[in-house]
Formats: structure tokens, sequence, C-alpha cells
């Protein structure tokens, strides 16, 4: 039987893991398609050259980014 410590450790693993795939998945799609990393770069830039204090309050306008979601 798993202690609660070991089941903690093992369950940031697997979150941490996932994460990291879809991060390296995110980075390849990028990669391979510039065009949408040139949309995706434009709309942050235009959310951060607004002065806008809060982003994230922003994200679900960025179209781009929607669809790497």
């Amino acid at each position: 039987m798993l202690s609660t410590d070991e089941i903690v450790g093992l369950s940031i693993d697997i979150i941490a893991s996932g994460s990291l795939t879809t991060l390296a998945e995110i980075c390849y799609y990028l990669a391979i398609y510039p065009d949408v990393q040139t949309k995706v770069l434009n709309e942050i830039n235009e959310a951060i050259s607004d002065d806008n204090d809060d982003i994230m309050s922003e994200w679900n306008h960025f179209t781009a980014n929607e669809v790497m979601l």
C-alpha cells in the first residue's frame, strides 16, 4: 500500500509529465507552422503593448491561441 507522500509524489509526476508533453507538442506545432507562430506572437504582442495589467483576462480573445489550446 502506498503512503500519502508516495501518492502525492506520483500525482505530481503524472501532472508534470502531461504538461511537458503538451508543451512539447505546442512547440513542435509552432515550429512546423510558422504562420500560426506569427499569429500567436502578434496576438501576445498586441495584448502586452496595450499596457494591459491582466493579460489572462484577454486570453479568450486570442483566436490563434484558442486553436492552439
